[in-house]
């Protein structure tokens, strides 16, 4: 017979081991969403150590950040130059555009431009509500650009703002029980 708890114990450290690992995951996002903005406003090539000192207040190591630079290199979004800097792939698909916010939460972004002289996307491009992350209408933004597999128009990922639209916003407020 074989013992239960022993294997018990091995895919409870498995577990933990997954968890912890999603984790990783969430925070290395964010890292290659700020590479790619940061190369994206730049438009030119930068170098390791630039890179490193844009984005080392944000609490990442050097070591961190050149392995998230290889990834992004193996998946295609950046390429490394002779001169040993880095600059945006033309496979990458970053662009910039005008975002129109519905009121139901999700958004389009319009007037699609690229800084890379990658072809311009010829339709909008649909943000779902879970992107927006508080971006306003008429805000210019950054994002990464999804195929379409079985939706009509292509996602885009946001990384970031370029510039704000609305400098002031009217409306109402209402309190409803403790709720604001």
């Amino acid at each position: 017979m074989v013992k239960k708890k022993h294997s018990r114990r091995k895919y409870s450290s498995r577990r933990k081991h997954t968890i912890s690992k999603k984790k990783n995951n969430i925070g290395q996002k964010k890292l290659d969403d700020n590479i790619l903005l940061f190369l994206y406003q730049e438009k030119v090539a930068q170098d390791l150590n630039t890179i490193v000192k844009q984005l080392a207040p944000s609490g990442y190591d050097r070591k961190h950040i050149h392995g998230t630079i290889l990834e992004l290199q193996r998946n295609r979004l950046l390429r490394k130059t002779a001169k040993n800097t880095y600059s945006l792939s033309p496979d990458s698909n970053v662009f910039d555009g005008r975002v129109e916010a519905n009121e139901r939460g999700f958004g389009f972004i319009t007037d699609i431009t690229s800084l890379i002289g990658k072809k311009l996307v010829s339709e909008d491009a649909f943000i779902p509500r879970s992107q927006m992350h508080g971006v306003l209408h008429g805000s210019r933004v950054a994002f990464l650009l999804k195929k379409p597999k079985h939706k009509k128009k292509p996602e885009a990922i946001i990384l970031g703002l370029l510039s704000r639209k609305p400098r002031e916003i009217t409306g109402q407020y209402f309190k409803e029980g403790k709720k604001h």
